[in-house]
């Protein structure tokens, strides 16, 4: 089972920017072997539909205006925060100065801009918390959720 998710959130980001229906997607991946639960399968698309249609309006918009209502994709997290960032992570050894991305997701409380959440994000996790003997060089929000349960 965690094989087949692999395998269909692999091919996801293809699929849904071909413009297929969640049906589509769900009868193609059945028949080539990579299904798993229904109601998993459905939030996996809906999560990558929204990176699609939501990403390329966050990362064009100006990281020092705070990011509105508009932009935010509107999910239903796991956890009791209003808001999910998901972003790129540039971190830069401190000794031998080679660089390593890591995707990040994160969450928080208040609606701010790209910059302060990126700022946020260093403060929370210090030089070397994520990857030892590195730090944080830049972080590049490329999504950001809003809990459906939660006002703004």
């Amino acid at each position: 089972m965690p094989l087949a998710r692999a395998v269909a959130r692999a091919m996801m980001p293809r699929l849904v920017g071909y413009g297929w229906s969640p049906s589509k997607i769900t009868k193609w991946l059945a028949g080539h072997n990579a299904t798993y639960r229904r109601i998993t399968m459905l939030a996996d698309i809906r999560q990558f539909r929204n990176a699609v249609i939501f990403g390329p309006r966050v990362l064009d918009y100006p990281g020092n205006k705070i990011i509105p209502k508009s932009l935010l994709s509107e999910v239903n997290l796991t956890r009791a925060r209003r808001y999910k960032m998901v972003g790129m992570g540039k971190y830069t050894d401190v000794e031998t100065g080679a660089v390593r991305y890591r995707h990040l997701s994160f969450y928080g409380d208040t609606r701010l801009s790209k910059d302060e959440w990126a700022e946020e994000y260093e403060r929370q996790h210090p030089a070397g918390a994520c990857i030892p003997g590195s730090e944080v060089t830049d972080i590049q929000i490329l999504l950001v959720e809003h809990n459906k349960g939660l006002d703004y």
